[in-house]
């Protein structure tokens, strides 16, 4: 009862925040994002601005904070049929009625709001539902995940008729798409849906934080909150660029680390898919590198290292995580940032360029030792 009452409460809200019908499914943000800048620079006041009008809930990780109270477990609850007034029931976390909620309205974007994401350990708490952070083109779950049998009996009772087909088209898409053969339709398996986003704040610099491993990392979409509390969005950068070279500046960084790194093992060098395939596009592909390659190499694999890794410019004063997004840019080889070039820039007006100039000195030094006749070209031979 207890339980079928926190259901009710839940999509009365959700009921309540609804939007007007013709608001689309997607929000103009990313579905895994996490905002990370300094103190006081308005990290919660951005993420719930973003949120608006939208159904969401807002939790806080702490030291403390474990996988049974995100996903849920089994609690003592009260209840009158029990002669001790006492009961076991599943209580389910914000994850799990973040997502039945977006599960039950389709056609309505859903948010989770994570404060302090780092004050706890993510991997950890985020357990086996990890694996859902993997988002495929359309938004929704790369793979699936076995659902522990409470978990999956609690889902069996409170999900609506509507929410379990919802879940049964997703899950049933996700094992086509993967080729695995599909289970039985009955909550054994779940999947984060389209509409369903994670959003977080994070503070790094704060002491006594839980590391983040490069994992976790990589299925987020990090975004630097500067000081002055602007987002942090290179300029001068072309998609397409990106895209087309996005081989041979993965290929070029690696050499980079390996000749300037200190003592860096393999392990931490771009792998060709280090960035989806979908961040790969023209239309991702700016985003993905700037909070995904630029924050990996100066955060993780090339943080010892920066003066040999990265372009300082001559300046004096400490290199800045904004400094490198500030000065990104496609129409450099060395993008702007890298100590060596990392791309060829397409210039196909300079070989001929060059090739005239050859031909033009070529005829003048002829010119000037006098009696040496240049080869016929084939219309002369013709006339």
């Amino acid at each position: 009862m207890y339980a079928k009452l926190q259901r009710l409460n839940s999509r009365a809200k959700a009921q309540h925040h609804k939007p007007p019908e013709h608001t689309p499914a997607t929000i103009n943000a990313p579905r895994n994002w996490i905002l990370f800048g300094a103190p006081g620079t308005g990290k919660s006041y951005t993420i719930n601005k973003a949120a608006g009008q939208y159904p969401h809930r807002r939790i806080t990780f702490h030291p403390d904070y474990t996988y049974a109270q995100f996903v849920g477990s089994y609690k003592p609850v009260v209840s009158s049929e029990s002669s001790s007034g006492i009961t076991y029931d599943f209580a389910p976390g914000p994850f799990v009625d973040t997502l039945i909620e977006a599960l039950d309205q389709p056609t309505i974007p859903h948010i989770l709001i994570i404060e302090e994401i780092n004050r706890a350990d993510p991997a950890a708490v985020f357990g086996d539902v990890f694996q859902l952070l993997d988002r495929s083109g359309s938004g929704s779950s790369e793979y699936t995940v076995h659902t522990s049998p409470e978990l999956k009996n609690y889902l069996r009772i409170n999900l609506s008729d509507e929410a379990k087909q919802n879940l049964r088209a997703l899950v049933s898409d996700i094992d086509k798409r993967s080729g695995d053969a599909p289970e039985a339709s009955d909550c054994s398996e779940i999947a984060i849906p389209s509409n369903m986003y994670i959003w977080a704040s994070m503070n790094s610099a704060d002491q006594g934080v839980f590391p983040m491993d490069t994992a976790f990392k990589r299925r987020w979409t990090f975004q630097y909150l500067a000081i002055d509390g602007n987002v942090m969005e290179p300029k001068d950068v072309e998609g397409v660029i990106l895209s087309n070279h996005w081989d041979e500046i993965r290929t070029n960084i690696n050499l980079l680390i390996k000749d300037g790194g200190q003592d860096i093992p393999e392990d931490k060098l771009l792998g060709q898919y280090f960035l989806s395939s979908n961040e790969q596009t023209a239309d991702n592909i700016v985003q993905a590198f700037s909070s995904k390659v630029i924050m990996y190499l100066f955060e993780d694999a090339a943080r010892y290292c920066r003066p040999q890794i990265f372009n300082t410019d001559g300046s004096q004063g400490q290199l800045y995580l904004s400094d490198l997004l500030t000065n990104l840019s496609t129409s450099k080889p060395n993008l702007g940032i890298f100590a060596n070039p990392v791309m060829t820039l397409e210039t196909s007006a300079e070989p001929k360029e060059t090739n005239q100039s050859i031909t033009d000195e070529t005829t003048e030094s002829s010119e000037e030792q006098g009696g040496t006749e240049s080869p016929e070209s084939p219309e002369e031979s013709a006339e």
